[in-house]
């Protein structure tokens, strides 16, 4: 887990693609409705850092009620491992004969992330893209 940030910034440096959830974990149900969390700003700081463009990409699925029920439940106690992450694995393979809709958008100059916006708010609005593929 200490080499995590090494092994992160390796991948960027490389010329490998990555996959970052910029919420950093699994959307979850809020008030009935299941939605990321918030977006952090470190893949924009990323791309500007290591001149690298950013492909949005959508992925159009969902977990069973109780892994957001277990995610919602854990947080109202206070615990603050994230455990409902312990049945990711467990929520792949109830999907596996499953079929889902990935969608790429167009790639987005790490250019375009100048001085004009914060990095969180550029977050926001390449969130604001992905939701609309």
């Amino acid at each position: 887990a200490k080499d995590f940030p090494v092994m992160i910034e390796k991948g960027f440096q490389s010329d490998d693609q990555l996959i970052m959830f910029p919420a950093g974990i699994c959307s979850r149900r809020q008030k009935g409705i299941i939605k990321d969390m918030e977006w952090k700003k470190a893949f924009i700081v990323k791309s500007v850092q290591t001149h690298r463009d950013i492909v949005p990409v959508y992925f159009n699925g969902r977990n069973s009620n109780f892994f957001y029920n277990l995610a919602n439940i854990t947080k109202a106690l206070g615990i603050k491992v994230n455990v409902a992450m312990l049945y990711l694995v467990d929520e792949m393979f109830k999907n596996r004969h499953k079929t889902f809709t990935v969608t790429f958008g167009k790639s987005i100059p790490w250019q375009t992330f100048d001085k004009s916006k914060t990095p969180v708010q550029w977050a926001e609005y390449v969130k604001d893209i992905v939701y609309t593929l």
